[in-house]
């Protein structure tokens, strides 16, 4: 195809379409002196111009390419130097990508193997505490380094919550006794320090106590005397005491009185009271325990069960740390405390 049948076809099509030289060249972004040129065979487009063109006019595009070789040849060297760029530079992408893929997949690979191996020593380790169904109750037992290790009573675990750090302690094997007798292998948290060792299970977290600091418990027998002071767990404030004595030759408190209290069941008040007023007008109940000369290495001296508050018009409540629950006091008992 010559400039001249080329020059016919683009006008014939352009005729086909109703489009003016002008409008088809202000599609092409050129003059529309120049698509009379192109019709008239005095000159032709240029390749990029023309492959638009073959687009607007919907012209064969193998037909109207073949008239490449009457392009001038610096135009055609220059596009031929363009597409060698452009595929050196695909290559290099492509080499690029299959590099990074190549990385990817071996740091995938690695991932896989170290989650996997942690996922297998996690439940390794789980396991092995996995298949107790009598945690943390009476007749159990742990036996570790020659000494057996006893269920705690409910009021000592929120003590050794907030004051033993035993996430910084090693694991080690234990053998676990059921109420049965029967023997399994666990896994505990402990340090040579320690009166306590912690068993975890399902999510959470068991305490059990040498036994031999068994005496540590929630009994009159055990308790030396109670502190009521004005700080307060729940408002992180351990600073401003003002300390009173039950059970002190000095000071009048009836001890008895407010054990019975703490021991005994109760009906918990709303959780709006809770919300609005804990912490208000605080007494924080510190039980001391009795010293045991027999025993060495003692690590727990007291234990926190609760807190005294009131409501706006001095009626006095108890939040007991272990239920997250708060419950009426009675008028003797909050006369003592409030004294």
């Amino acid at each position: 195809m010559d400039s001249e049948m080329l020059g016919r076809v683009i006008s014939t099509a352009r005729k086909q379409k109703n489009l003016s030289q002008k409008e088809l060249g202000d599609l092409l972004n050129v003059s529309n002196k120049a698509v009379s040129k192109w019709e008239n065979g005095e000159a032709t487009p240029r390749p990029e111009t023309l492959i638009k063109l073959c687009d607007i006019l919907e012209l064969n595009k193998t037909e109207i390419l073949g008239f490449e070789q009457k392009y001038d040849s610096k135009e055609i060297d220059s596009l031929k130097s363009e597409n060698s760029k452009l595929k050196n530079q695909i290559e290099s992408i492509n080499k690029k990508q299959k590099k990074a893929l190549k990385y990817i997949f071996i740091v995938a690979i690695c991932f896989v193997i170290f989650v996997v191996a942690v996922s297998f020593l996690i439940s390794k380790n789980s396991s092995q505490n996995s298949n107790i169904d009598d945690i943390s109750q009476n007749g159990t037992k742990i036996v570790f380094a020659d000494n057996e290790f006893i269920p705690i009573y409910k009021e000592l675990e929120f003590t050794l919550n907030h004051e033993f750090d035993f996430s910084s302690c090693e694991q080690k094997y234990a053998t676990y006794i059921t109420k049965d007798g029967k023997k399994k292998k666990v896994l505990i948290y402990c340090d040579a320090y320690s009166d306590f060792v912690m068993l975890k299970a399902g999510g959470k977290n068991y305490y059990y106590a040498n036994e031999k600091i068994n005496y540590l418990k929630c009994d009159k027998k055990y308790i030396e005397n109670i502190e009521i002071d004005t700080a307060s767990i729940i408002n992180n404030d351990f600073y401003e005491y003002n300390s009173l004595l039950f059970g002190d030759e000095n000071y009048s408190g009836d001890k008895d009185l407010l054990i019975d209290y703490i021991n005994s069941s109760k009906k918990p008040v709303s959780k709006k009271i809770v919300e609005r007023y804990l912490g208000n007008k605080t007494r924080r109940v510190v039980i001391c325990l009795k010293s045991n000369e027999d025993i060495s290495n003692i690590n727990l001296s007291s234990f926190c069960p609760g807190e005294f508050f009131k409501d706006d018009k001095g009626k006095i409540y108890f939040y007991d740390y272990n239920t997250s629950n708060a419950y009426e006091v009675g008028k003797e008992l909050g006369e003592n405390v409030y004294k």
